[in-house]
């Protein structure tokens, strides 16, 4: 009898051990609006998270990132997809850290938006801008794309290699009116 008490609390013990734990990739972000960032049903299908990361280095901002990688089997990494997305005190806070985030993804002018990319977010004063340009590396040519958003006191930015199989332009633009369509109900 005594035997099975102590097999209880120790039972017991462990329970209370285990609800104690805490995910700390969450820690202190209860308010974040967790479900504007990338889902992986946005994604095509083969896609996997990665990484899901507490960004603390952002000034003035809380904010998260996620990424999704597909493999196609060789050695190379593949097709990657990356979002972070950064919730400011004000509108005029994120619209600065748009303006700085602007420069950093797009330093040249080679990043172009192709012709036949009409995505536009449906708020109207939203900044933003798409632009893509080819990529070597790993042993495989990518077409990089970098895509960054202000809306009201959030700046949303997208890192994508897009290849001819897992992941091309028009799969990159249901990702976007996907997070826009999420994003515009933020008043």
């Amino acid at each position: 009898m005594l035997k099975t008490v102590w097999r209880i609390f120790a039972l017991l013990l462990v329970i209370l051990s285990l609800m104690a734990c805490k995910n700390t990739d969450n820690a202190g972000q209860s308010d974040f609006p967790i479900e504007l960032l990338l889902h992986q049903t946005d994604l095509p299908p083969g896609f996997k998270r990665k990484e899901f990361l507490n960004i603390n280095d952002i000034p003035n901002a809380r904010a998260l990132a996620i990424g999704f990688v597909v493999s196609d089997g060789s050695n190379f990494p593949g097709v990657r997809i990356s979002h972070r997305l950064a919730v400011y005190p004000d509108e005029q806070t994120a619209q600065a850290a748009y303006l700085g985030l602007e420069k950093e993804m797009f330093p040249v002018d080679d990043w172009k938006t192709p012709v036949d990319f009409d995505f536009e977010p449906a708020n109207a004063g939203d900044l933003y801008r798409f632009g893509c340009l080819p990529g070597y590396f790993d042993g495989k040519w990518y077409t990089l794309c970098n895509y960054v958003q202000q809306h009201n006191n959030i700046v949303s930015d997208i890192l994508a290699n897009l290849d001819d199989q897992f992941l091309k332009l028009e799969d990159v633009k249901a990702v976007l009116e996907s997070l826009d369509a999420r994003m515009s109900q933020v008043k």
